[in-house]
């Protein structure tokens, strides 16, 4: 929804940002209280200003976690964010993280979802190399006070010569 537009406006990837979109009065939707924040449609109906027909509201959260699922060209995971930061579970030997998600064709931000980072990702290998160095994986590791560096340094210095030797593939 985009109050800015007009009462009730949504914008549409097909008619672009400029040409607001509602729902007819006729829908079902339209009486809908909160007014949804995201619309799902069949289709486009052009009166004297275009109407969405065959509309449901859509919880922007169930499309973050489609994108974190993948497989969707329209929604896009996005970037993982430092805060809160990314951790390694070792019973389940997996790597989390929060991500900012997108819905692709409109740049519409999505709800921060917590994820579990890719198996293809440098980024898990950097939060795995952190938690082996911070003795989560292996509990007989020197201690850390005896690093050279924090085992943070990992996930903030990606050019750093130590760093990719301890990362890389």
């Amino acid at each position: 929804a985009f109050p800015d537009l007009g009462h009730r406006a949504y914008i549409c990837a097909d008619l672009g940002r400029e040409r607001p979109v509602y729902i007819h009065t006729s829908s079902n939707a339209f009486r809908h209280r909160p007014q949804p924040s995201v619309m799902v449609f069949n289709e486009i109906i052009s009166t004297h200003k275009p109407f969405m027909r065959d509309c449901i509201s859509i919880d922007p959260l169930h499309l973050a976690k489609r994108a974190a699922a993948g497989g969707c060209p329209l929604l896009n995971l996005g970037e993982f964010i430092p805060v809160p930061g990314p951790r390694y579970l070792p019973e389940q030997d997996k790597v989390l993280a929060f991500a900012s998600p997108s819905y692709t064709p409109l740049s519409y931000s999505l709800p921060t979802v917590e994820v579990e980072v890719p198996v293809n990702s440098i980024f898990r290998y950097k939060v795995f190399a952190k938690a082996l160095l911070e003795g989560m994986v292996i509990q007989n590791l020197p201690a850390k006070d005896k690093l050279l560096a924090k085992p943070t340094l990992l996930l903030h210095a990606p050019t750093n010569p130590r760093v990719s030797a301890v990362v890389s593939p």
